[in-house]
């Protein structure tokens, strides 16, 4: 059901108008860091890919018991998409997070370093760096997402709680 989700609608939590950002940040930071791939997995991505992943899961699990609740199972009652976004939005940024932490673990391993030898092509190796980049900046767009929803749907509870109580 994810996939078949994802591949009507929620390509477009990927795709859409923050993708020329993501890629112009990519760009960017690519031509900024004069380190090689290998060094930025080990230096600096690494450490925050676990940030990520453990920040997402949190919030992920929170949203999770928020969306059980009877006030936003009421909410979500009236969108005509029903509660299937709200749950595979959540997933959907998982799945950024993981990712992203496997292809900087593969960075990691030295993998671009043996396609560059392979090839003997650095446009490749550029491209690659500049995807690597561009996918750690939609997994902080994705992380905060999930924050964001999260602070939603809680802000929403309350919200009908209190117009339950008047």
């Amino acid at each position: 059901m994810y996939w078949e989700w994802f591949s009507r609608k929620g390509f477009r939590q990927i795709i859409n108008r923050w993708f020329v950002l993501h890629l112009l940040i990519g760009t960017f930071v690519s031509l900024g860091i004069s380190l090689s791939l290998e060094e930025c997995a080990h230096t600096v991505l690494f450490p925050l890919a676990s940030i990520f992943i453990g920040l997402s899961f949190a919030w992920a699990g929170s949203a999770q018991t928020l969306m059980q609740s009877n006030e936003i199972e009421q909410m979500i009652s009236y969108h005509e998409n029903g509660f299937e976004p709200y749950v595979y939005s959540v997933q959907t940024s998982i799945l950024i997070v993981m990712i992203t932490l496997i292809m900087w673990g593969l960075v990691g391993l030295g993998l671009p370093h043996n396609i560059q030898l392979w090839f003997g092509n650095t446009y490749i190796y550029w491209i690659g760096k500049i995807f690597l980049f561009m996918l750690s900046s939609l997994t902080i767009q994705e992380c905060w997402s999930i924050v964001s929803m999260n602070q939603s749907l809680l802000i929403a509870r309350k919200k009908i709680r209190d117009a339950k109580s008047k």
